[in-house]
C-alpha cells in the first residue's frame, strides 16, 4: 500500500484501513467532509463518491484496474472532485446512494459508485466497472452535465424526488397488532426457502440470522416444527459447507453457490456474532452437540483473530490475500497429499478434496464433506476415534496455512457490531450455562462502556485521533446489549443505562410526525434525504431493534411513553410487513413477543440463581428470567422479597402473582 515512489493523496491522513489502502492512488481522493462540499459547489465540479469497505474483494479489482490507472485517475482528477468513503464508518451517506440504486436498477452491492451534481444529488450510481467501462461513463457523464446542464439538475432532482418518496409511509387505516400478519408471511418465506441446502432458493446465498431467528421464534411458541426444520436444515449445511472455516473457524459473508460450498472469502465479525446468537438458540431448544461446538469454535476464532488489545473487537478479515481472493484458504490437492503422506485419503474424504480440485484452477475449498457417522463406516473406526483423528488434520493443516501470508484485518472497531457480539455472548452464557461466556460478556460490555460512551454520547468509532458519532443502529443494538447483559448476568446497572440511552435516542433520533427514529442525530450534517432505516438487512434495522428495546424497557420501568412508541411503529410497520415480509423479519419477532404471552420470571433468595440460569438453557424466547439479588429501584422488581427463602414470581400483562418456592410450579402460575 505504500510505494516508496508515489506520491500519497489526502487519504494518507485518513483513520479508515479502507481509506488508507488508497492512500497511494494518482486519483486526487478527498474524505467526505463539508471543506470538499463546499469547494465542489464553489467550483461547480462534479462529484464522484465512491463506497466500499476493507475486506471488499470486488473494491480491491476496481482499485487495480481504475484507481490505479494513470490515466483512468487523470481524466477523474480534471473533472471532477473525488471523494472516498468507508461504508462502515458511514452508513448514513451508504445509506442514500444504495436507495439511489436500488431506485434505479433494483439491484446494489459494492463498491457503490455514485456520479453527482456538485450539491451532492446522483446523476448515476452503479457498482464496479471495468477501466474501459469506467472510462466511458465518466466522459458521457461530464458531456452531458457540461453541454445540457439543465437537463442534467432536472434528472438529478427527479431522483432526488424519488428518494425522498421512498422515506413516505402512508398510514393505513383500521390496522391492529395480531399475530396472523406473522403466520401468513413465515408460510410465505417458507415456500421460499431450498429444501435440499436450507437457505433461500436464490444465488447467492447470504447467512441472514435475524431470518432463521423468525423461523425459530414463530416455530416455538406455535409449536411449529416445520419451521424448525428449516433452520436445522439451513445451519447444518452451513456448518459443514465451505463458507465454513473447518480449520480455524468463523464464517464468510456468503455462498456463491447454492450448496453453501464457495464462500465470497471476506469474514465479517456482524456475521460471526449473530451466528452465535443462532446457533445458541438451537442448541437450547435441541442439545445437538454440532451447535454447541459451533459457538465455542466460532467465539474462539473471533477471540484469536478480531479481538483487539483494548477488549473491543476489530470489524472483519479480508477476502484477499496478495491481491487474490481465498488464496488464504484454499488447497491444491499436491499439497494435502504433501503434508500428510499416510492421511491424506482419509482427508480427502472428511475435507471434499478432489484431484481436479472443488474450486477454480484445480483448487479445493475444505468443507465438511461426510459426517463422522460415514467415516467411521468406510474406516471401521469408533466415532471417538473419528473425531480425535479429524481434528489431529484440522491441527496439522492449520498448522501449515499459518505460515501462509494472512488477510489483512479491517481494525474499525465499530460499536453497532461489538453490540452484537455481546448478545452472542449473552445467548451462549445462556445456552451454555458458561460462567466463562458471563464473565467474556459483562467484561466485553463495560469496555463498550468506557470505549464508546463518553459524557452521555454514544460513538460508533473511536480512535486515537477519530471521533464518529453514533447513529442510530449503534444506539439501537448498544441498548438491546445493555439488556441482553443484565438478563444473561444478573446486573440491574446495565437496564437502568438501557434505559437512559433510550431516553437519549428518542430526544435525539424520534421523529413523532413520522413515528420513526431516523437514523442521524437531527443535529448532524444533512445529507440530500433524511435516511428512516426500516428494512432488516445482514443486519436488523435499526427501528426494529429500539421497537423490541421499547418493549422491553416498557415491562421493566412500566413507562407508558416506551410502551406508546413501541406500539405506533409496529403499527407504521405492519402494511410494510404485508408487503414483503423477508425484509420484516426482526418486526415480526416484536409481534410475536407483544400477542403472544410475553412473560417474566423473577426469582431471589436460596438458589435461585442456580434454577434462573437452568432455565435460561431453554429456548424461551418469550420468556424473561432474571435473578434478582439485591433490592431495586426498578418499578418490576419492586416488592418482590429479598432473603434467604426462595421467592418466584411469575408474571404477565403487567401483574405479578404471589410468590411461589417450586421451580417447577412456573408453568401452573
Amino acid at each position: 500500500m505504500n510505494p516508496t515512489n508515489k506520491k500519497p493523496n489526502s487519504l494518507i491522513n485518513a483513520n479508515s484501513p479502507y481509506l488508507l489502502q488508497h492512500a497511494y492512488n494518482p486519483v486526487e481522493w478527498n474524505e467526505w467532509n463539508e471543506e470538499v462540499l463546499t469547494q465542489a459547489m464553489a467550483e461547480q465540479k462534479l462529484l464522484i463518491v465512491s463506497i466500499g469497505y476493507a475486506a471488499c474483494h470486488w473494491c480491491h479489482v476496481m482499485e487495480k484496474e481504475c484507481f490505479e490507472d494513470e490515466e483512468t485517475a487523470k481524466l477523474m482528477n480534471a473533472h471532477f472532485m473525488n471523494i472516498k468513503v468507508d461504508r462502515e464508518e458511514r452508513p448514513d451517506i451508504d445509506q442514500v446512494y444504495m436507495d439511489a440504486i436500488q431506485l434505479l436498477t433494483g439491484q446494489g452491492g459494492w463498491p457503490l459508485n455514485a456520479i453527482c451534481l456538485p450539491n451532492g444529488k446522483p446523476l448515476y450510481v452503479g457498482t464496479y466497472f471495468p477501466k474501459n467501462n469506467w472510462q466511458t461513463l465518466l466522459k458521457k457523464v461530464h458531456e452531458f452535465y457540461t453541454h445540457e446542464t439543465e437537463e442534467a439538475y432536472a434528472y438529478a432532482n427527479k431522483i432526488s424526488t424519488g428518494l425522498q418518496y421512498m422515506e413516505i409511509f402512508e398510514p393505513e387505516h383500521g390496522v391492529y397488532i395480531n399475530s396472523e400478519v406473522v403466520r401468513q408471511q413465515v408460510e410465505n418465506l417458507k415456500s421460499q426457502t431450498d429444501a435440499v441446502y436450507g437457505g433461500f432458493k436464490w444465488v447467492p446465498k447470504f447467512l441472514l440470522p435475524v431470518n432463521w431467528d423468525l423461523f425459530l421464534h414463530h416455530g416455538k411458541v406455535f409449536n411449529d416444527a416445520e419451521s424448525i426444520a428449516i433452520v436445522k436444515l439451513t445451519c447444518n449445511h452451513i456448518i459443514n459447507g465451505g463458507i465454513h472455516d473447518i480449520l480455524a473457524g468463523g464464517f464468510s459473508r456468503y455462498s456463491t453457490d447454492a450448496q453453501w460450498l464457495v464462500p465470497h472469502f471476506e469474514k465479517m465479525l456482524y456475521d460471526n456474532a449473530q451466528l452465535i446468537s443462532l446457533f445458541s438458540k438451537l442448541y437450547a431448544l435441541d442439545k445437538n452437540s454440532i451447535y454447541k461446538t459451533s459457538i465455542e469454535k466460532t467465539i474462539e476464532f473471533l477471540n484469536h483473530e478480531l479481538k483487539a488489545e483494548n477488549n473491543l473487537f476489530q470489524a472483519a478479515l479480508d477476502a484477499d490475500t496478495l491481491g487474490e481472493e481465498g488464496l488464504f484458504y484454499v488447497w491444491q490437492a499436491s499439497e494435502i497429499k504433501h503434508w500428510l503422506p499416510n492421511d491424506w485419503p482419509f482427508a480427502f474424504d472428511a475435507f471434499g478434496i478432489t484431484e481436479e480440485g472443488n474450486w477454480e484452477h484445480g483448487k479445493n475449498i475444505l468443507h465438511g464433506a461426510q459426517s463422522n457417522e460415514a467415516l467411521s463406516l468406510k474406516y471401521g473406526m469408533p466415532l471417538e476415534q473419528i473425531a480425535l483423528h479429524k481434528q489431529k488434520l484440522i491441527d496439522l493443516l492449520l498448522q501449515k496455512r499459518n505460515e501462509r501470508k494472512a488477510p489483512s484485518i479491517d481494525n474499525k472497531k465499530i460499536c453497532a457490531w461489538n453490540a452484537l457480539l455481546i448478545i452472542g455472548l449473552a445467548d451462549a452464557a445462556k445456552a451454555l450455562n458458561s460462567e466463562t461466556y458471563r464473565t467474556q460478556c459483562k467484561e466485553f460490555m463495560d469496555a463498550c462502556i468506557e470505549h464508546f460512551y463518553q459524557k452521555n454520547e454514544l460513538y460508533r468509532i473511536v480512535n486515537t485521533n477519530q471521533k464518529i458519532e453514533g447513529f442510530a443502529e449503534d444506539y439501537a443494538l448498544f441498548c438491546e446489549a445493555l439488556l441482553a447483559t443484565a438478563e444473561a448476568c444478573h446486573e440491574q446497572a446495565y437496564i437502568l443505562l438501557a434505559k437512559e440511552i433510550m431516553e437519549h435516542s428518542i430526544a435525539s433520533f424520534y421523529v413523532s410526525e413520522e413515528q420513526l427514529f431516523q437514523f442521524t442525530k437531527r443535529n448532524q450534517s444533512a445529507l440530500i434525504k433524511t435516511k428512516f432505516e426500516i428494512q432488516d438487512s445482514v443486519i436488523p434495522s435499526s427501528n426494529a431493534i429500539f421497537t423490541k428495546c421499547l418493549f422491553y424497557l416498557s415491562y421493566y420501568f412500566d413507562e407508558e411513553n416506551f410502551d406508546t412508541i413501541c406500539e405506533d411503529l409496529i403499527l407504521k410497520m405492519i402494511p410494510r410487513i404485508k408487503e414483503q415480509g423477508n425484509h420484516y423479519s426482526k418486526w415480526m419477532q416484536v409481534i410475536l413477543l407483544k400477542t403472544e404471552g410475553f412473560k417474566q420470571v423473577i426469582a431471589s433468595g436460596e438458589n435461585a440463581l442456580e434454577g434462573i440460569q437452568k432455565l435460561q438453557q431453554n429456548y424461551e424466547p418469550n420468556t424473561l428470567y432474571f435473578c434478582l439479588q439485591q433490592a431495586s429501584e426498578i418499578p418490576l422488581f419492586q416488592g418482590k422479597a429479598i432473603g434467604k427463602e426462595l421467592n418466584i414470581y411469575v408474571c404477565k400483562n403487567k401483574t405479578c402473582g404471589l410468590p411461589i418456592q417450586e421451580f417447577d410450579r412456573i408453568n401452573e402460575a
